[in-house]
């Protein structure tokens, strides 16, 4: 993104077409909010599926066309891989290459996300709506699609499987604590880890909140 602005030039694009964000929360909410306002298509490449998972699933119950591609080595990775097996069972089109070093998101053919340095797709985001860089953006995720291959064991039914230690504490904080501060205490992590790891026990269990989780995890014998 650098690059390209860069080579148009300064005052190529107007100030409100690009919009930086540099904050790992304020990322987190934009993406968010965007997913919630789609209302045809999202386009997203990440190796690892984390962005914006839980908001992705009501995005795909509201009938919106999800297509993405992450790395072969996220279905090596147990939460990596039940985020994308869940994306996939609610209509997600998933696509994979072994090497994966972009990250981008775009909305409706409208809007993209991306990372001004994909080093460190987190902070420093970029929020754009100009349309040519926009467009320049979909046809980078069209060659990333075309090379990707569609896993053919994303949606093989099957016994659910145990929980892992991590999962089985988070899950067991998050029914007897009250507070995220008390939990995060508990496992000796920041508020923030342990809230994102929550999103990521929701994901596993395919709930769409902490109450939901419980009893999907009921059912399942884990607590």
């Amino acid at each position: 993104m650098g690059e390209l602005r860069a080579a148009q030039g300064p005052g190529a694009f107007p100030a409100q077409s690009i919009e930086r964000l540099r904050d790992t929360v304020a990322v987190r909410e934009r993406v968010d909010r965007l997913t919630l306002l789609a209302r045809r298509e999202i386009l997203s490449v990440q190796p690892y599926a984390d962005q914006g998972h839980p908001a992705l699933l009501r995005a795909l119950r509201r009938g919106v066309r999800v297509r993405t591609v992450v790395a072969s080595e996220a279905l090596r990775q147990g939460p990596a891989l039940s985020r994308i097996r869940s994306l996939a069972r609610h209509g997600a089109v998933v696509g994979v290459v072994d090497r994966l070093d972009e990250h981008m998101l775009v909305y409706d053919g409208r809007i993209a996300v991306v990372p001004e340095d994909a080093a460190d797709a987190a902070h420093d985001v970029l929020v754009v709506q100009e349309g040519g860089v926009v467009k320049s953006v979909c046809a980078l995720f069209d060659r990333i699609w075309d090379g990707a291959r569609k896993p053919a064991d994303l949606e093989r039914p099957g016994a659910p499987s145990a929980p892992t230690d991590g999962e089985r504490q988070i899950l067991t904080l998050m029914c007897q604590v009250s507070k995220d501060e008390i939990g995060a205490r508990a496992m000796g992590v920041s508020v923030r880890t342990y809230r994102r790891r929550i999103a990521d026990l929701l994901a596993v269990l395919d709930a769409g909140n902490r109450a939901q989780a419980a009893l999907i995890a009921r059912e399942r014998g884990w607590i």
